[in-house]
């Protein structure tokens, strides 16, 4: 990724590496940093609480990321902001939660789940290419309606 890309800084790991999008289960945390409650992670990802238990629950964010205690509460490794942020940022690019959830659970070592995800990719690069596009014309458009509208207004 190059400097200009606003990926690492939004959705980085410690290390500046946007967090895998495919992740094996673990029932650690990461050490480096401080376990947080449902509240926090609501609060620096702008997410409901319900809908982060949703997205567990569909499978987003895998053990990895969550850790159970024995009262049942939840804990939350640094690592589950970047992968709820970069969530959020696949729903805006049009990816269905079962797009997202077949594309961040892919196997690794599986060559047929990889095709898959190239396809869903790819297909997705387009669609988000034809809506750069769109956005751009009516970004054209809205140009010149402006232009039209300021110089009525300075010609009085």
């Amino acid at each position: 990724m190059n400097s200009s890309d606003p990926l690492p800084s939004r959705y980085g790991n410690a290390s500046g590496q946007a967090p895998a999008l495919i992740s094996k289960p673990s029932s650690e945390l990461d050490a480096v940093h401080r376990p947080m409650k449902i509240s926090e992670l609501s609060k620096r990802t702008n997410l409901k609480a319900h809908t982060i238990r949703f997205y567990e629950k569909e499978g987003l964010l895998p053990a990895r990321y969550v850790q159970r205690k024995k009262n049942n509460y939840r804990e939350y490794g640094e690592e589950a902001v970047n992968r709820l942020l970069l969530i959020k940022e696949g729903q805006l690019a049009g990816f269905t939660i079962a797009e997202l959830r077949e594309l961040t659970n892919g196997d690794e070592s599986n060559p047929s789940a990889d095709e898959k995800q190239v396809v869903l990719i790819e297909r997705k690069l387009a669609s988000i290419d034809r809506k750069i596009g769109r956005l751009e014309s009516f970004k054209g458009y809205l140009t010149k309606r402006l232009a039209v509208v300021e110089r009525k207004n300075a010609l009085g």
